[in-house]
């Protein structure tokens, strides 16, 4: 039963998605830009309330973390989409900062959830969905300096820990993650990743891994997806364990400048190739 209700729950989920359009789904505001427009299209055949709120956004450790900001405003806060309509909201920036940084948020579009006429909540299954849109201030003085480092080493456990970290000043956008060394994907969800944040994968599938990761993906790149690829060698390789040692056991002969008889036990390890 559980399992059919996440079925009906994701099926309605992708329906819903299908009804709703959002354009443009990316707001920038740079150089003399001081307010934007953003249309909501329902292809539904019923009505659709949505609230209107926008949060900072910041990362820490590769999560998501939002906070209140006074640096935009969204009007109007709550607005009702008939069938087959669209209804407008305005992002307004309030102040720009002389500084040199992008400053990140989100724009989120809560549904509200509305029950039929004469039913109740026991008989009922109402499904909320929300969308969200990235925006992205640049300061006056911001120029994008983009700096990206990949990294990969054997953690204590023998896995591989794929690291991204973004030093630069400008948001990186990636997906569809892949090794030449590895059948399945690592990651084929589109990620963000902040200025001065960083992404880690953990890779368990090591059999076909040696001394380098041969990395393909898509980068969004002024709003369209772009094919790249980066070679990331092992900081630290797995060395093979040692195996099948073989032991020589030798007894000194006694003189009369050596006393008692001892005996010395020499360890002969067995060579292995490491490529």
């Amino acid at each position: 039963m559980k399992n059919l209700m996440a079925i009906i729950i994701y099926l309605a989920h992708i329906a819903c998605h299908a009804m709703i359009n959002v354009s443009p789904v990316y707001i920038e505001f740079s150089n003399n830009k001081d307010a934007v427009e953003i249309t909501l299209e329902n292809h539904d055949n019923k009505e659709r309330i949505f609230n209107a709120s926008i949060k900072q956004w910041s990362q820490e450790l590769g999560k998501d973390i939002y906070s209140d900001t006074n640096d935009l405003l969204v009007l109007p806060f709550i607005r009702r989409v008939m069938p087959n309509s669209q209804q407008k909201f305005r992002v307004i920036l309030r102040k720009k900062t002389d500084g040199t940084l992008q400053k990140s948020f989100r724009l989120f579009f809560r549904e509200v959830p509305q029950l039929p006429k004469n039913m109740s909540l026991r008989t009922s299954l109402s499904i909320a969905f929300q969308l969200v849109v990235p925006v992205f201030i640049n300061e006056k003085n911001y120029v994008a300096n983009q700096n990206i480092i990949w990294t990969a080493n054997y953690d204590t456990h023998g896995k591989i820990v794929l690291k991204l970290e973004n030093k630069g000043n400008t948001f990186l956008k990636l997906g569809q993650l892949r090794a030449k060394e590895l059948s399945k994907p690592i990651d084929s969800t589109w990620r963000y990743i902040l200025p001065n944040n960083e992404k880690t994968w953990e890779i368990k599938n090591l059999n076909s891994i040696n001394k380098k990761l041969s990395l393909s993906f898509v980068e969004l790149v002024a709003q369209r997806p772009a094919e790249k690829s980066e070679t990331v060698l092992l900081i630290n390789p797995k060395k093979k364990s040692v195996k099948n040692r073989n032991y020589i056991k030798i007894l000194t002969k006694p003189d009369k400048h050596y006393r008692p008889t001892t005996s010395v036990k020499w360890c002969i390890p067995q060579l292995d190739r490491i490529l």
